[in-house]
């Protein structure tokens, strides 16, 4: 669990500084490379895929507008809080099915950009998420 709590810091860390590169020369090679290397990462990742990004506010809002995604981003954040959460990541079926859920949703693809408005709220959803995945597994969508 320490790895992954380590592995979410650098990562937002990074995320947050490289943002303000790109938009002056495009994705760095940093940003793509953490991109594609991250838990459960999309293949079609990289530069092309940037533009189509979404931020994870406004994910959210479109996934509170789908009723099935909806319950499934409840469950999600429930499978995330307290001490058991990687128990019940890993053995719970509920979690698993609303994270396979939550992979084909707006929320799988979001980014968050340093210094936009809500920027705290923007990475938690952002984690309710990528947490989920896990420290080295690999999900597909």
């Amino acid at each position: 669990m320490k790895s992954v709590a380590v592995w979410m810091c650098v990562h937002t860390f990074l995320l947050l500084i490289d943002e303000g590169d790109v938009s002056r020369v495009g994705p760095s090679a940093l940003s793509v490379s953490l991109v594609r290397h991250s838990p459960g990462a999309p293949h079609s990742s990289g530069p092309g895929a940037h533009s189509e990004w979404v931020d994870c506010i406004q994910a959210s809002e479109m996934c509170n507008q789908n009723p099935n995604c909806s319950s499934r981003y409840r469950v999600m954040r429930q499978c995330l809080v307290g001490k058991e959460k990687d128990a019940m990541l890993d053995n719970n079926r509920e979690c698993q099915a609303a994270l396979e859920v939550l992979l084909g949703s707006p929320l799988y693809d979001c980014r968050c950009k340093r210094g936009m408005k809500k920027e705290l709220q923007c990475l938690q959803n952002y984690w309710t998420i990528h947490m989920g995945l896990g420290d080295g597994k690999k999900q597909t969508k």
